[in-house]
């Protein structure tokens, strides 16, 4: 990783106490992730795969590139196929949670950042949050709309699914995280009004634009 000059160190050092302190929201973590996309070099990417890309989303919400990107092109194409042995989907990589914890806990000794269970969990509603609704396009010559980042309710989870929005279109699990209170639960699979993590009386919260508590 690029080192930060004196101004990163300080703006650095005010993330690093709201991380370790478990008082960040959505807009704390939005920030922190650009800072880290400032600093990462082209070699970070191998090591640091979905953190990487997940910058990149919160840079750019409308998204024309990207392994993301392009496998849920590969999906579509492949008519969403999965592999015998599994119900993965072809060509299409989600974030599977125990490998985002461990780059987050790469990361924190990196840069000398404690990332508690608690903290990873709360960053990542807070992730799930920031892309809800970001949209996909088939390439940069091509600015037709192929799919939409949609949250999904499960009986104690919420994931961060594609869909083309279409007819019967199947949703596609990106990203999940597991152990939720749900505190208002919708009639609907699919939750349609747009969300923020959000604290409330020091707790971390999802919720929607009448300001009603859903996690």
């Amino acid at each position: 990783m690029k080192q930060p000059n004196q101004k990163e160190k300080l703006v650095f050092n005010m993330f690093k106490e709201l991380i370790e302190t478990d008082t960040f929201d959505e807009i704390d973590i939005s920030a922190f992730l650009i800072y880290i996309r400032s600093l990462f070099d082209k070699p970070d990417k191998s090591i640091y795969w979905n953190l990487y890309d997940i910058c990149d989303f919160v840079a750019h919400r409308k998204r024309d590139n990207g392994k993301t990107k392009d496998g849920i092109v590969k999906a579509i194409d492949n008519g969403y196929q999965t592999f015998s042995s599994s119900n993965r989907i072809i060509g299409y990589d989600g974030i599977e949670y125990g490998k985002w914890k461990q780059e987050w806990e790469k990361l924190g000794k990196e840069l000398n950042i404690n990332f508690s269970e608690k903290t990873i969990k709360n960053i990542s509603i807070c992730v799930l949050s920031m892309l809800q609704d970001t949209v996909f396009y088939k390439d940069r010559n091509n600015q037709t709309q192929i799919a939409v980042f949609k949250i999904l309710q499960g009986r104690e989870s919420i994931a961060l699914c594609s869909t083309e929005k279409a007819p019967n279109s199947p949703y596609v699990m990106y990203f999940k995280v597991e152990n939720i209170s749900f505190q208002r639960k919708y009639l609907t699979i699919e939750i349609n009004d747009p969300l923020f993590a959000k604290r409330i009386n020091g707790e971390l919260h999802l919720i929607n634009e009448m300001n009603e508590i859903i996690v």
